[in-house]
């Protein structure tokens, strides 16, 4: 997966998801210029966030990302 394509899945800047890779956030290898991501590392980071949100006791209507357990 492409940079462009990975940072379209996290709903991010190319920018940003450069970052995340610099930084080891994100699993990702940078072959000669370009940084390459696996789709399925994206998709982690992604549920790792969701989750994380919702165990701090984040709703829907604060982060816009949780379900509401009312």
């Amino acid at each position: 997966m492409t940079l462009d394509e990975a940072a379209k899945r996290l709903g991010v800047k190319p920018c940003t998801a450069r970052e995340y890779a610099r930084t080891k956030m994100i699993p990702a290898r940078k072959i000669g210029r370009f940084w390459q991501f696996v789709e399925a590392d994206i998709d982690n980071f992604i549920r790792d966030g969701y989750d994380a949100s919702c165990r701090t006791g984040a709703t829907r209507t604060q982060e816009g990302i949780c379900p509401d357990y009312a």
